[in-house]
């Protein structure tokens, strides 16, 4: 079987070398690692692979200009957070010329958290509930709030059509804590979700990235989310 011929931007971080250790795996023998970009510089070395998985700085995304005037362009699995609106449009820019998955955070477990925000927020406040979203990163997090948090904000706002306050604490080494809290005077319903190590985001990058590979193989070109892949795959059960 023919293998992904795959590139890493960001190889030296701490996502970047938990996805390197994931590659190990059999479930992700599928994929032949050629690229390890760790400079901004060289991101012109990621044209030979067939798919980027980028875990890097909003800075590199500028860069993308440059597979713009590109014919023939890998597919993208990004999960770098923090990014501006004119970040998001050169993605959704180059997803007109190939499969591009943008997520803040690959975890399965925040993509349950959604579900759930949009299956039981408009309970809770019909039942004069207030709401807000606390999390919780470690000391080296640039971004504040975090990438997942706002898009659980903004679940919850397409939802209910309320805003929701964002709390944020940068502590210690903790990967990623986030937890939604429906209080009265009375009581508090929390959902929360903690992620233990980087291992559980490298796996569903790896995952999400195996599924966009195959989305542009079949000519499906476009701009997708975790959601995009998971709801296929939970759907198909």
């Amino acid at each position: 079987m023919k293998k992904i011929k795959l590139g890493i931007v960001g190889a030296s971080g701490k996502m970047g070398k938990s996805l390197i250790a994931q590659l190990k795996k059999s479930k992700f023998k599928d994929f032949q690692l050629i690229r390890k970009i760790s400079s901004i510089e060289k991101i012109n070395e990621a044209l030979d692979c067939d798919l980027i998985i980028d875990f890097s700085s909003p800075k590199v995304i500028d860069k993308y200009n440059f597979f713009l005037i590109k014919k023939k362009l890998p597919a993208f699995v990004v999960g770098t957070t923090g990014l501006n609106p004119k970040q998001f449009n050169i993605l959704k820019k180059l997803s007109k010329k190939t499969a591009v998955l943008y997520s803040s955070n690959f975890s399965v477990g925040i993509y349950l958290f959604h579900s759930i925000i949009k299956e039981y927020a408009n309970r809770f406040l019909s039942l004069n509930y207030s709401a807000h979203l606390d999390e919780t990163h470690h000391i080296h997090k640039k971004d504040k709030p975090s990438g997942t948090a706002i898009s659980l904000a903004q679940t919850f706002k397409n939802k209910t059509k309320h805003s929701i306050k964002i709390i944020s604490h940068r502590k210690g080494t903790v990967v990623g804590d986030h937890h939604l809290a429906f209080n009265t005077k009375f009581d508090e319903f929390r959902v929360s979700h903690f992620a233990k190590n980087r291992s559980l985001f490298a796996e569903g990058a790896l995952f999400a990235a195996q599924w966009t590979y195959k989305m542009l193989k079949k000519n499906k070109k476009g701009y997708f989310s975790l959601s995009d892949f998971l709801d296929e795959r939970t759907n198909s059960q």
